[in-house]
């Protein structure tokens, strides 16, 4: 946990009148993990709306960690946080500590946001 504050602490290139260390802990304090992992696989079309009005030129393949990262900066943006690196960060606690069943359902979204994406 003290690396991850370091690493936080040293890369605020966001809102420098806000702490990222507390950011960071208050945000994994309050985020709602059944948003997060919820227990069925969530609309892949809803995905691929969000994914493409947020990035509009080709990209790698999307793997099951980033679109963790997209659920989590949206859970974040309802918190009024906006600092992707603590949302990045957020995300990667989150991915740790989370089980083999949540990060499969996130690749198999991921496989079939890539499949939407290709037919496009």
């Amino acid at each position: 946990m003290l690396n991850i504050q370091r690493n936080i602490q040293n890369n605020n290139p966001g809102n420098p009148g806000r702490n990222p260390i507390i950011e960071f802990n208050n945000l994994l304090a309050i985020i709602n993990r059944n948003v997060i992992f919820p227990n069925q696989i969530q609309n892949p079309a809803r995905f691929v709306t969000l994914l493409n009005n947020n990035n509009r030129r080709s990209r790698r393949c999307y793997k099951g960690f980033d679109l963790c990262c997209v659920v989590v900066g949206e859970e974040a943006r309802n918190h009024n946080v906006t600092n992707q690196i603590v949302v990045r960060r957020v995300a990667n606690a989150l991915w740790r500590n989370s089980n083999v069943i949540d990060k499969r359902r996130y690749c198999i979204l991921a496989r079939l946001i890539n499949n939407e994406l290709q037919r496009l």
